[in-house]
């Protein structure tokens, strides 16, 4: 695995973001989750931005992930991916326009 950036494995179909989730592997929905709740969306929005999922499927990802970081809450998952090279490199985001 690359250290240097987030790396999807499609052999298990997986996601690798190193520390915290150093043990632990996102699944794609998982990672789709926490992009989009990184964003800032909402479970019912990221349900329908998903494809019309449960938004309880959609909470149910977001706190799999929280136990998977050992975060005591969502906010405290927000703070430590702000601080995730590997999360942030797989954003992609687009350049800032001045």
């Amino acid at each position: 695995i690359n250290t240097d950036v987030a790396a999807f494995n499609p052999g298990i179909n997986k996601y690798y973001l190193g520390a915290p989730f150093a043990n632990h592997h996102l699944t794609q929905k998982e990672f789709e989750c926490l992009k989009l709740f990184f964003l800032g969306r909402t479970a019912k929005q990221i349900a329908k931005d998903l494809g019309g999922i449960s938004h309880r499927t959609v909470e149910k990802h977001l706190l799999s992930i929280k136990s998977k970081a050992e975060c005591a809450d969502i906010s405290e998952l927000r703070a430590i991916l702000l601080n995730n090279v590997f999360f942030l490199q797989a954003l992609n985001p687009p350049p800032i326009l001045l």
